[in-house]
């Protein structure tokens, strides 16, 4: 993907025009490429193939056996505008948030960075498939997000993915969505950070002496003690630290 400069690359004879924030180039691992441009800066990513099938199927919920799947074309030039939808500029964000952590694995895993990514990517590859205005959750849909709940309150240590919870579910992202707006009245990541939120609060009330806020931090999958206690503000009005006193 290029994010300045134009790029033209030829693989097996065809030709591919890659452009900043229009179009990318998915390259499979055969064939010789042969590419020509003037200064650019590109970004390059090693896609497991599984992975992305993987997320594909997760994303399209309960018609997961019709997930598309990569096909053997030498590559495939993708868009990244799709309707009125940027993809590139979200991609850009991803590669900031990579940045702003200087690319600690610990850290990029527990914000589910690499989740984000290939839901990204998979999106990009087959718009078709997940932007389909007639989709909408199953009526068998409240019991899912009670087993999703359930889920989300028995692992702690790590926030779970959307590409998780679509799994655990068997909702496509868009159906969670959905489901969730109109029963808590905010998106499945904004409901999971609020009841670590809300379990944090529990044990600061009933804890009979001080504790350590970085350590609480960490065990309820939060990337940082400054960003739980940012959110533990916003939530109660009051920093953890001043809960306990």
């Amino acid at each position: 993907m290029t994010l300045h400069g134009v790029c033209n690359t030829e693989i097996e004879g065809k030709k591919y025009h890659v452009t900043p924030n229009q179009k990318a180039l998915l390259l499979y691992e055969r064939g010789v490429r042969y590419g020509e441009s003037d200064t650019r800066s590109v970004f390059v990513a090693r896609l497991d193939s599984a992975r992305l099938n993987e997320t594909a199927r997760a994303m399209s919920g309960e018609n997961g056996l019709r997930a598309p799947r990569l096909d053997d074309a030498p590559a495939r030039s993708i868009d990244s505008r799709i309707g009125g939808i940027n993809l590139a500029t979200s991609l850009r964000s991803v590669f900031g948030l990579i940045d702003s952590h200087f690319g600690n694995p610990a850290i990029l895993a527990n914000l589910g960075v690499d989740d984000l990514f290939y839901r990204q990517i998979a999106l990009m590859t087959w718009p078709g498939d997940f932007l389909d205005e007639n989709m909408s959750p199953s009526g068998r849909s409240s019991s899912a997000i009670e087993a999703l709940c359930e889920a989300v309150r028995t692992r702690l240590e790590r926030p779970l993915t959307m590409t998780e919870m679509e799994k655990i579910s068997g909702l496509s992202g868009r159906a969670l969505q959905y489901a969730f707006n109109r029963r808590f009245g905010c998106t499945p990541m904004e409901w999971q950070r609020r009841e670590r939120l809300h379990i944090a609060h529990k044990w600061l009330a009933r804890a009979d002496g001080p504790i350590n806020i970085a350590g609480l931090s960490a065990q309820l999958g939060f990337s940082s003690p400054s960003r739980f206690a940012r959110y533990y503000r916003q939530m109660f009005g009051v920093l953890p630290s001043e809960r306990q006193r």
